[in-house]
């Protein structure tokens, strides 16, 4: 399994790419560190531990990238359903898994 992260503003898309071929995924991030956020979100629900490779910057990427919704929630009659990261992850892996579910049954 690879997992690739682009990670902006308050979300972070997520292409996995495996035997069933490439999933897409957003997820919120943590304004601590955003792709380490989601890593160890997906590390706690899915009980495994991805292998993290960290790269050099690229040019142009920026020092620090911080992502948080206060101004959003702030402006706007807006509240997000799902707000807690693993439970968002536990939700998707469960789809995923609904899925894989029905293609074997097929």
């Amino acid at each position: 399994m690879r997992i690739a992260t682009d990670t902006g503003g308050t979300f972070t898309d997520l292409v996995v790419e495996d035997a069933d071929g490439l999933r897409l995924f957003k997820a919120p991030t943590t304004p601590e560190d955003p792709v380490d956020g989601l890593l160890d979100a997906v590390d706690r629900v899915a009980a495994t531990s991805i292998r993290r490779t960290v790269e050099p910057r690229r040019a142009g990427d920026p020092d620090a990238l911080v992502a948080d919704n206060r101004a959003i929630l702030a402006r706007l009659d807006w509240k997000p359903m799902l707000d807690n990261l693993d439970t968002i992850v536990s939700h998707a892996l469960a789809w995923e898994r609904q899925l894989d579910e029905r293609r074997a049954a097929a």
